[in-house]
């Protein structure tokens, strides 16, 4: 029985825990080679060993806000499978929770490097790629702060809507471009994760109506990484919500 994956290669940053991990659980059981990316290879090994075969598997250590070491993973991607057809830009990084005015320069820059510029290393680096193959499917994980704002994380909301601004603008450019290209982002609603370390806090926990774990919402980067040709593209699609 054919899988949804079968024969498709799929980039997955932050791919070691959180809403990364259970995506690249739900990609290799659908029969995507995988290259996974994230800070600690031990993590990344950890999280796909029991589903993924050996020769569909590469892991990468990678700081994804560093342009040169972007470069090396994906060409190192493509030297091992040929091909890139899905990018899941899944790694993210939370500053602290606090006023603006207790921000520092430096969470700033870090929260804009991993979160926006990441994002756009590796959207540059795998577009030839899938241009040259004439498909791809792009998603990147946003947040429903980014529209409406997060009185104690306004850096993290920031970095958001600057990805949601990527997205449509780089779907904006491909469209009518001759080539199967769909660029989208999910907004996955508070997930428990190590990112979010207040998760693991029942009294924070009961502040949020609805906290989900990444297992409920991987099935979404799934559909939004098999949209037929001709699907939506530059739409952010919200978990929970019909699209």
């Amino acid at each position: 029985m054919d899988r949804l994956l079968d024969g498709r290669v799929a980039f997955i940053s932050g791919a070691g825990s959180g809403l990364g991990r259970a995506t690249a659980r739900l990609f290799a059981a659908e029969g995507a080679a995988l290259v996974l990316l994230g800070r600690r290879i031990g993590r990344l090994e950890e999280a796909v060993r029991d589903v993924a075969p050996a020769d569909r598997l590469l892991t990468i250590a990678c700081d994804i806000g560093d342009f040169r070491s972007v470069q090396d993973a994906v060409a190192r991607g493509l030297k091992r499978f040929g091909q890139i057809d899905i990018l899941v830009n899944s790694a993210a990084i939370l500053p602290p929770r606090g006023a603006l005015v207790r921000t520092t320069p430096d969470e700033w820059d870090r929260a804009f490097a991993t979160n926006v510029s990441g994002a756009f290393y590796l959207m540059r680096e795998v577009l030839p790629a899938m241009e040259s193959a004439g498909y791809g499917r792009i998603i990147n994980v946003t947040s429903g702060w980014s529209c409406d704002g997060a009185p104690g994380y306004a850096v993290y909301a920031a970095t958001k809507a600057a990805l949601d601004s990527l997205t449509r603008s780089l779907a904006g450019e491909l469209a009518g471009s001759g080539v199967d290209i769909l660029v989208n982002a999910l907004s996955p609603g508070v997930m428990r994760s190590d990112m979010w370390p207040e998760g693991r806090d029942p009294e924070e926990v009961a502040m949020w109506p609805d906290v989900r774990d990444p297992e409920e919402v991987a099935p979404d980067l799934l559909r939004l990484a098999t949209l037929p040709t001709g699907g939506f593209s530059g739409r952010i699609v919200r978990h929970g919500e019909p699209w």
